[in-house]
């Protein structure tokens, strides 16, 4: 991301993901409503080309480009590729971060969702930029990524 974004806000991401430890915990990568199908009556995770082991927080990111990074300047985008409404997706973030942090103060989980956001918005900026995605999400994506960045001091979560 180093070419699209500003030096101070380089240094701070790359010292910031340097310093995140390894964890052998499972992450798929992808992690949306339409890779989950169920088969036999139980939920069955699909699209594994992503799957690999991390940090949750890369989990959590993942679920917000989904869900936010994508839909929130692009409101309609939900609708194309979930089948579902903008608020909707929303409130699908908003449940799985409330539900997997249940026990935490509401300042702890807006650290949390900053932390989410900064790392979700790490890979939004790179993938608008090499890949030219339209400049509203890209705008969108690089604005959250700063003031992320700006309010966290790790990744961890």
């Amino acid at each position: 991301i180093k070419p699209f974004i500003d030096e101070p806000h380089y240094l701070k991401a790359k010292k910031l993901l340097n310093e995140l430890e390894d964890s052998p915990t499972l992450i798929h990568g992808d992690f949306h409503i339409k890779n989950v199908m169920i088969q036999n009556g139980e939920p069955l995770l699909i699209d594994m080309d992503t799957v690999s082991v991390g940090n949750q927080v890369f989990e959590f990111g993942s679920s917000y480009i989904s869900y936010v990074g994508y839909n929130v300047p692009d409101p309609g985008n939900t609708e194309r590729f979930f089948g579902i409404k903008s608020e909707d997706a929303i409130k699908i973030y908003e449940e799985q971060i409330r539900r997997s942090f249940p026990n935490v103060s509401k300042e702890k989980l807006e650290d949390i969702r900053m932390r989410i956001q900064a790392t979700g918005c790490i890979r939004m900026v790179y993938f608008c930029f090499y890949y030219k995605e339209n400049e509203a999400i890209t705008n969108y994506n690089l604005k959250n990524f700063y003031e992320a960045l700006d309010k966290i001091d790790g990744l961890a979560i």
